[in-house]
């Protein structure tokens, strides 16, 4: 007994690093901040209402598929998704109801712009085609090949009418535009654009025409995923990486006004039909939504109007969950504009509850003013100088050593991890 009391008692013995295992499924955000909330969503993302979604399943006969729809929902659902911006193409859309469009099915809340799912996540209706309108409260006035026609338009009357219906516009693949073009669209009124779209990752011409990328570069790097013990989740790690054009087209955007920079998934599980060892097809709804989100800083659950605002952040969540995330310039929450002062980084790490092994992340913090590089760390940074600030943060993930198997030399590359909404200095 005396030798027992002797072992327990003085100061606890240190086990080392805090594991925790690997999980498909991802609890919902709990970050209160301020007044606000983050809160996590998908912008860029395809129903069966695209004839091209789900392996093109409605193809020339038009047949709805439930079943897709079943793993579209799934994979909102588990992924902790708080919003869902649906972007259908109009083919098919613009020939349905808009109460079609909300996708409501035994569980669900009609909320009359909107649907909340049975697991709380909320859709809203929209499209994708030259551009993406995104939070429809209703179809645009016209005929059904009236309206299919206005959405397949990018113009200054065609933004008019999507306006006017309720939608906020932003441009989808604009890693192959021309800024001269981008910044006639911003004159039109669209709202921000894509500064990350997983679709131009995979795509070969994309990478090496419009990105500057090795088109085959990633492929060797997916055998462990295929074939050996390697988290099938994490293949997208031989993948990633930034995508210069369109964070170039962002920051010279922001020069010239509010400009939002969004994350799109593009989701239409259509392009890799091959399972990996979990049994689980490449390009899943669920796959696919587990790699990243966009975080909206919101308050009265206004996910669309926080979104406009530029509350925002693009995380890349397959290599960790932020345990916080503020970037803020005196008073001046993301999205706004106003008088310089301190710019105060959070020293952002794990959430307590996101997948590591025994090793911890190596983190870098990016400062950008007006696109050049500033500054560098978390904490207190000096923003005085006029100008568009914004913060992004990059992670050797070495914590994922643990599940990557035989590609565990992968978790030795840097990646950008997450990208936050700018801060516009007078």
């Amino acid at each position: 007994m005396l030798l027992l009391l002797a072992c327990t008692s003085g100061e606890p013995v240190d086990s080392g690093p805090t594991t925790v295992p690997w999980s498909s499924d991802r609890p919902r955000l709990d970050l209160p901040l301020r007044d606000y909330a983050w809160k996590r969503g998908i912008v860029h993302l395809h129903s069966p209402w695209s004839h091209d979604a789900c392996d093109g399943l409605m193809g020339d006969e038009g047949v709805f598929s439930e079943d897709c729809l079943s793993d579209f929902r799934d994979g909102l659902c588990r992924n902790g998704m708080d919003f869902a911006f649906v972007t259908d193409h109009p083919g098919y859309m613009a020939h349905q109801d808009y109460e079609d469009l909300k996708l409501l099915r035994e569980g669900d809340t009609d909320l009359g712009d909107r649907t909340v799912l049975e697991c709380g996540t909320v859709l809203f209706p929209g499209t994708e085609d030259d551009s993406m309108t995104v939070g429809l409260v209703e179809h645009v006035p016209g005929t059904v090949e009236e309206r299919d026609a206005l959405y397949n338009r990018s113009d200054a009357e065609s933004y008019a009418a999507f306006t006017a219906a309720g939608a906020d516009i932003y441009q989808n693949h604009p890693e192959g535009m021309e800024l001269e073009e981008l910044v006639r669209r911003s004159e039109w009124g669209m709202t921000g654009l894509e500064i990350f779209n997983l679709h131009a990752m995979f795509g070969p011409d994309i990478r090496e025409e419009d990105l500057g990328l090795e088109p085959f570069s990633w492929v060797e790097d997916i055998g462990p995923f295929t074939e050996g013990e390697a988290e099938p989740d994490l293949l997208y790690i031989a993948v990633h990486q930034d995508q210069p054009p369109s964070l170039e087209h962002w920051d010279a955007l922001l020069q010239l006004g509010p400009t939002v920079g969004i994350g799109g998934t593009d989701a239409h599980q259509n392009v890799l039909n091959w399972e990996l060892a979990d049994g689980e097809r490449v390009d899943s709804y669920r796959r696919m939504m587990s790699w990243f989100s966009n975080w909206v800083l919101v308050e009265d659950e206004d996910f669309q109007g926080s979104l406009a605002s530029g509350r925002n952040a693009v995380v890349f969540e397959f290599l960790g969950v932020p345990d916080q995330l503020d970037v803020r310039i005196g008073d001046l929450e993301l999205g706004e504009t106003g008088e310089g002062g301190t710019l105060s980084i959070s020293c952002t790490s794990l959430a307590s509850t996101s997948p590591r092994g025994l090793q911890d992340p190596e983190l870098r913090v990016e400062v950008r003013r007006d696109g050049e590089v500033v500054g560098s760390g978390c904490g207190d940074h000096d923003a005085t100088t006029p100008g568009v600030y914004r913060v992004s943060w990059y992670i050797t993930p070495l914590h994922l050593s643990d599940f990557l198997g035989d590609a565990e030399a992968l978790a030795e590359r840097e990646h950008p991890w997450i990208h936050a909404g700018a801060i516009r200095v007078r």
